[in-house]
Order: C-alpha cells, then structure tokens, then sequence
C-alpha cells in the first residue's frame, strides 16, 4: 500500500513513512488530506486496516498504534491535498457556469511542499525492540 501511495501521489522529499506490520493484509483504507491524526478516534471507530494522512505527529502515532492494528502511512501534507484540486477546479466552473457567473479557476502548479530533500539513517531499527540492528 505504502508502494502504491508513494507511486500515486506527488513525489516529494518525504515520501511515505509508515508505522505497522509492512506485511499486513489492507482490505480497507482511510483517507485524509492535510493533518489527519485528530481524526485516529473516527477512524478506529471505522474498522479500516490502514490509514493514509499527513503530518503524523510522534506522541498521537504512538497511541493510536498502541490501541489498534491500524497501520498507519504518513505522507507530505501538500501531496495528500494536492490531486482532488483540479476535480474541485472542474466542480467550481461547472458552478459557474450553471449559474451564469463569470468565474474561472486555475490550479497552480506550483509546489508547495517546504521540504526538499531527505537522508534516509543508515542503519534500521529492530521492529521489536527498536534497537539498532
């Protein structure tokens, strides 16, 4: 899933992290853009497998790994707001032109992410004690 994520939304430095069993089965799926983890307690409350957000913070990640299975994929906010605006754009100007308005709407191509780059550490930890391997 994380793979799929990564290839389907707008590549940035950050990729897609992840917290939860890599080898998982993942029939269903949240989603949502921007920061999502003041939604953890709607979201356990769902039954999904996975949730895809942005902006995962360390202490809320922690406990809502520490009362599901849930997995949990983090991915750069700009990215996960990013591919529903040229829908919204289409939705605006269908609006628009339903009502006679004079309005257009362009998205911007201009990418918003504030990072640029990203060094992975070189060594991983243990997925069981979290002591360097």
């Amino acid at each position: 899933l994380a793979a799929r994520a990564a290839e389907r939304l707008p590549a940035t430095a950050q990729g897609i992290r992840v917290a939860g069993d890599p080898d998982a089965l993942v029939r269903t799926v949240a989603v949502s853009g921007g920061s999502g983890d003041s939604l953890f307690d709607h979201v356990r409350a769902a039954g999904v497998d996975a949730f895809l957000t942005a902006d995962l913070r360390h202490h809320p990640a922690s406990e809502a790994r520490a009362h599901s299975p849930l997995a949990l994929l983090d991915a750069a906010h700009w990215a996960t707001e990013w591919p529903w605006c040229e829908l919204a754009a289409a939705q605006l100007d269908e609006i628009s032109d339903r009502h006679g308005w004079d309005l257009r709407v362009h998205v911007s191509k201009t990418v918003t992410d504030p990072w640029t780059a990203h060094a992975a550490s070189p060594t991983t930890t243990d997925d069981t004690s979290g002591a360097p391997n």
